[in-house]
């Protein structure tokens, strides 16, 4: 994660990772090599970096954001010692000013219902010091869309409904807008339960004219009750019986209690009759168990139709058609209970249509098999019990699975959730010396890193410290919903949730205190959509398994082959194979033997060299078991990429730069570029000759190198065609320009107040601005802004009076 919500060009940014091992994402990889690449919207690459991680795990990098940069969202990439991406994380660049005070909305009621005609939104705004605006104008707009144009480096808003006026002596103001027209759609759409409409309010400060907004949805609701079906597939094989999930929320999200009515009729019928009753709990969640309504015949879909009803008599209602899937084999294993205590025994029940046969059932924690045991089917059903083993911890999953008689080559399963709660991770204290402090003063934070036993741990600390004005301008200036630690979750063990539990708190469950049922129906529904395929290997598939047997063996075999094109590349300016004789030459350099190296079979390995746009790909395969090439058992031992055009693009930046320091010009076309160069040409991978596409970008002056790609032609867009740009050289026209008005600016005593007097004190000294031109050829102008700023300063002196000889006071 980055070290701020949102940054300023010319700002530092630093970027902090812990880079993990497996699947399970738990084990942090020490010494290990990591590139940091960051790119803009346009997926050009502005800075690379190589990093090796620390003891703990962690990788970081500084980068300064250029002063010049485009404004938008910019993505950082990180690739392993293979060149593989392996993670991938988003900034902003925003221009901005922090706000000093806070837009607040409030809407009337939480939700709209078809009664209500119309929606009340309260706007008021808080300076950050805590006292409330008094002063201001408002603006409500209904956002139909707001996107970022990269291009154009501004948003494209399309607005609705506008409502405007003042703050009144409380310092609010209402807006009302009219529901009626969303209500009808609703009625109309069948398929949506609500509509969420949203708004931007705008609040101008009129003591100091400056501007902050908040953005907000309001929501318009069908029903005040939400239902909604969970495992839907379980509900529509006829041999089995029907088992799933109700949900009952009301339209703000809070968990229903609520009476469930269940009706059935054949899909399209639409002749409900009522099949069975059932109840949600004070977290919302309900249990479908139930035999197929004997409605139809076995193999007709049938149509659903759920209604709740909460003891305030509030209600709603949900069709969903159910399809039947009789022609398949189907298997089901459910435990006893889903959250279990140390030292208890899981009994898991297994039914299946498969009448005979062994079922295996695994105990899988992420994807590491812990415990395995097998049972057999006795007219469709079994049970087994699996004692507690100390490796029982946290999320685990129960796997069965059993052959399918129609076909031995495939296996018919069957996965579901248990957790035995167990504290996860670390304990972090922090105790800050004081509760307030004043300006230059020295903040003292004490910092405790506890195991889950309350032991102490080493480990490494990441600590971020940013203005709250900042955060509120990173909330303003993003889109609904997000927020700094977004996409954090998964690894600080909140896992999947329902009802406001997760699995977080399933595992900081008070074990010395009986478990509800409320609670492991919960659990359960958090727990059931699992998925997990047991590695089954048999020995007529194992040419078509060779790869899942041999992969990691393989892997290693190759890593003297990665180090060595790796090193040639950074070490011999971008040096890498585009065939097998360059390759085994490379790779003899670094003492490898490519023609010694054999597959797990004795074969030779193989090689093949491919283009993918801007890059040289290397894949070294092996024939396989069948030791015959290009047959279904061979599989890729080792890939890779290299760039191949940066040394040339690199010559290309320097003979741009000395063509200015030399002339005071900018290269604008391909023919100086070219003749500055020494060449005729510059062919691409193809052979062909690439096309050098000079324009501007803001103050950036570029030279884009573009290549026709496979097809050899070139097409007007960049979007949807085979074309590419292998390099982007950029030069900022007007750094030395801005420099001397600076220095200009910078020694007048009365600062010029508009376009005509700005002007005159440039030619008054060398700089007239129409002798320059922007990055597309355009002459330059000159935009004039006013902005007041406010502060409250108060400085208290005291004086003497030479001639009394009195102390006085006053304000300065």
């Amino acid at each position: 994660m980055t070290d701020k919500p949102i940054y300023q060009p010319g700002q530092i940014l630093n970027l902090r990772g812990i880079i993990l091992r497996g699947s399970e994402a738990r084990t942090v990889i020490a010494g290990t090599e990591v590139e940091f690449r960051i790119e803009d919207d346009d997926g050009t690459l502005l800075y690379r970096e190589k990093v090796v991680s620390s003891e703990y795990g962690v990788a970081s990098f500084t980068w300064r954001i250029p002063s010049n940069a485009k404004l938008g969202e910019y993505r950082i990439k990180i690739r392993d010692g293979e060149g593989d991406e392996i993670a991938e994380h988003r900034i902003k660049v925003s221009r901005y000013d922090l706000p000093n005070f806070v837009v607040q909305t409030k809407p009337s009621k939480p939700y709209y219902l078809p009664t209500d005609k119309e929606a009340e939104i309260e706007v008021r705004a808080d300076y950050l010091f805590g006292k409330p605006v008094t002063r201001g104008k408002v603006r409500v707009v209904e956002e139909n869309s707001r996107e970022w144009n990269w291009k154009e480096q501004k948003y494209d808003i399309s607005e609705g409904e506008i409502r405007e006026g003042e703050i009144d002596a409380d310092g609010k103001f209402t807006a009302r807008f009219a529901l009626t027209d969303t209500h009808d759609e609703l009625k109309e759409d069948r398929s949506s339960k609500y509509e969420d409409i949203k708004f931007a309010a705008y609040l101008t400060d009129l003591t100091t004219n400056r501007t902050e907004q908040r953005r907000f949805e309001i929501r318009v609701t069908r029903d005040p009750i939400h239902i909604y079906l969970i495992g839907q597939p379980s509900l529509g094989n006829s041999r089995l019986p029907m088992n799933g999930y109700i949900s009952t929320f009301y339209a703000d999200g809070a968990p229903a209690a609520c009476d469930i009515e269940i009706k059935a009729s054949e899909a399209g019928e639409g002749k409900f009759v009522t099949v069975a009753r059932i109840k949600t709990n004070s977290l919302g969640a309900g249990k479908i168990s139930m035999p197929r309504p004997k409605i139809g015949g076995a193999a007709n879909n049938l149509g659903f139709r759920f209604i709740a009803r909460d003891s305030a008599g509030r209600r709603g209602t949900y069709d969903r058609d159910v399809y039947s899937g009789n022609s398949k084999q189907t298997l089901r294993a459910t435990t006893d209970k889903i959250i279990y205590k140390p030292g208890e025994t899981m009994s898991v029940r297994v039914d299946s249509t498969v009448k005979t046969g062994t079922v295996f059932v695994d105990v899988v924690t992420g994807w590491s098999v812990i415990d395995s045991r097998f049972v057999l089917l006795n007219d469709g059903r079994a049970e087994i019990q699996i004692p507690y083993s100390n490796k029982f911890k946290g999320e685990l999953k129960i796997s069965a699975f059993v052959e399918d008689p129609s076909d031995d080559e495939e296996t018919i399963r069957s996965t579901s959730g248990v957790i035995f709660p167990a504290k996860q991770g670390i304990n972090v204290d922090a105790t800050f010396d004081k509760a307030l402090y004043k300006p230059n003063e020295e903040a003292t934070l004490r910092f405790g890193i506890l195991d889950v036993a309350g032991k102490a741990v080493e480990s490494a600390l990441g600590v971020v410290v940013f203005d709250k004005a900042v955060e509120e301008r990173a909330r303003t200036d993003t889109e609904f919903g997000q927020g700094m630690f977004r996409g954090l979750s998964g690894l600080l063990g909140y896992g999947n949730g329902f009802g406001g539990v997760n699995v977080k708190d399933l595992n900081e469950l008070d074990l010395t205190k009986p478990i509800s049922n409320d609670m492991q129906l919960v659990a359960e529904i958090i727990l059931h959509d699992q998925y997990y395929s047991p590695n089954v290997f048999r020995s007529k598939r194992y040419y078509d398994e060779a790869k899942s047997v041999f992969a990691a063996a393989v892997t290693r075999q190759m890593q003297p082959v990665a180090n060595g094109l790796r090193v040639a590349y950074e070490q011999q300016n971008r040096l890498h194979p585009t065939n097998e004789v360059g390759l085994r030459s490379i790779l003899e350099g670094r003492g490898v033997d490519f023609a010694e190296l054999r597959d797990p079979w004795g074969s030779a390995y193989v090689t093949d060299f491919s283009i993918d746009r801007s890059r040289d790909i290397v894949t070294i395969k092996t024939v396989g078991p069948d030791k015959v090439p290009g047959t279904r058992d061979d599989f890729a031992a080792f890939t890779t990429g290299f760039e191949y055009f940066t040394p040339m693009g690199r010559a290309i930046d320097t003979v741009v730069n000395n063509h200015h320091a030399r002339t005071g010009q900018f290269i604008r076309d391909q023919h100086t570029l070219f003749a500055e160069l020494g060449v005729r040409e510059l062919l691409d991978r193809y052979g062909r000759p690439y096309k050098v596409v000079a324009d501007g970008d803001g103050r950036q002056l570029q030279l884009r190198v573009r290549s026709s790609g496979p097809d050899g032609e070139f097409q007007k867009s960049d979007w949807g065609n085979d074309d590419f740009y292998v390099w982007t050289s950029r030069v900022d026209f007007f750094v030395a320009v801005e420099k001397r008005i600076t220095a200009i600016q910078s020694a007048l005593r009365r600062a010029p107040m508009n376009e005509s007097e700005f002007k005159a004190t440039l030619r008054a000294r060398g700089v007239d601005l129409s002798d320059h031109r922007d990055g597309n050829g355009h002459p330059l102008y000159v935009k004039v802004e006013q902005r007041s700023r406010f502060w409250d300063k108060v400085a208290v002196e005291t004086v003497q009076n030479l001639a009394t000889n009195s102390a006085s006071s006053g304000l300065g």
